[in-house]
This record gives C-alpha cells, sequence and structure tokens, in this order.
C-alpha cells in the first residue's frame, strides 16, 4: 500500500512543472525587455537630437560652475587659470587640438606653484566627474523610458513557449525513467 501512495506522488505535478516554467520563461521575457540593448532603430534621430540636448545641459551645467568662479573677487592663481582655460574652449574657429596647445601655454604662463597645480587639477577633475555623471544619468533614464516604450508580446510570448516546451520536455524525460 505505501509503494502505491509513494507513485502517486511521483506523478502528482507535472502541470505544475509546465506552469512554472512558463512562467519563469515568461518572467525573462519581460527581464529581457529592459537588459537587451538598444537597437539600431531605435537610436534614430531623435535619440541622436535627444543626446545631443543631454550635453548641452551638462555644458550649460559647466557654465553655471564656471560663473560661479568667475564671481570669486579676489580668486587665486589656480582659480583665475581654471577660467582662463575655459575662455579657451568657447573660442571659435579653433580645433579641439589648437585649443589643447592653447591652454597648455596658460597653464604654462601662470607658472603655477605645487599646490595652486593642485587645486587646479582638482578642480578640473571636478568639473569633468561632475558633468560625466550627470551626462550618464540623463542619459541613462532616457534608455529607460525607450526601453519601456518596447511592446511586451514580442519578447513574452517566445519566452514563454520555450518555457512551456522546457516544462513539456522535463515532464516527458521525468515520465520515461
Amino acid at each position: 500500500m505505501q509503494v502505491n501512495s509513494i507513485q502517486k506522488n511521483e506523478q502528482k505535478g507535472t502541470f505544475s512543472t509546465i506552469l512554472k516554467s512558463t512562467g519563469i520563461g515568461c518572467l525573462a521575457g519581460y527581464a529581457a525587455k529592459y537588459m537587451l540593448p538598444l537597437t539600431d532603430e531605435e537610436m534614430d534621430n531623435e535619440y541622436k537630437e535627444t543626446i545631443k540636448l543631454i550635453r548641452t545641459h551638462t555644458n550649460k551645467t559647466k557654465n553655471r560652475y564656471l560663473e560661479e568662479i568667475r564671481k570669486i573677487p579676489n580668486k587665486t592663481l589656480a582659480q583665475d587659470t581654471f577660467v582662463k582655460m575655459l575662455d579657451v574652449t568657447k573660442e571659435e574657429g579653433l580645433n579641439n587640438t589648437q585649443k589643447a596647445f592653447k591652454m597648455r601655454n596658460i597653464v604654462k604662463k601662470a607658472k603655477l606653484s605645487e599646490s595652486d597645480s593642485a587645486q587646479l587639477s582638482f578642480m578640473l577633475k571636478n568639473i569633468n566627474s561632475k558633468a560625466k555623471s550627470v551626462t550618464k544619468k540623463y542619459i541613462k533614464a532616457y534608455e529607460g523610458v525607450l526601453k519601456g516604450n518596447r511592446p511586451l508580446a514580442w519578447l513574452l510570448v517566445p519566452a514563454g513557449i520555450v518555457g512551456f516546451s522546457v516544462g513539456l520536455v522535463k515532464n516527458i524525460i521525468k515520465s520515461e525513467s
């Protein structure tokens, strides 16, 4: 009699296995909606224009920081050099290489002490790290919106079918052994 009850317990749960694996497949499909990278169709002209707007906003943030330093009445040598260097980036008609050489000459002419040089280095790293972090946050948020707009059925149904198939195969293998 006990053997018979064990056999009933072994045969029990074939439908639940299929249901669980289908559910897991559907969850994987839903997760894929947000985990898959953006496609070329999603990175169209609108995406590129939005990225340009984000970078423009970041430049405005840099300019606000620069204006705060510019308003300081008695600037240190490092702060004055910093303002002059960032003014070079706004000059028209110069390519990036020419701007870099001009900034380098400004630093050479300033003849900074070690403490001023360290302060200038800190200010440059600080403004660049803030700008990068703001840009990354906005771009990540925009990409999240784009991924959220993806149609769910195209990812959910195939993943559910794969999960269903895995559960069915598992039950077939389980019943044969």
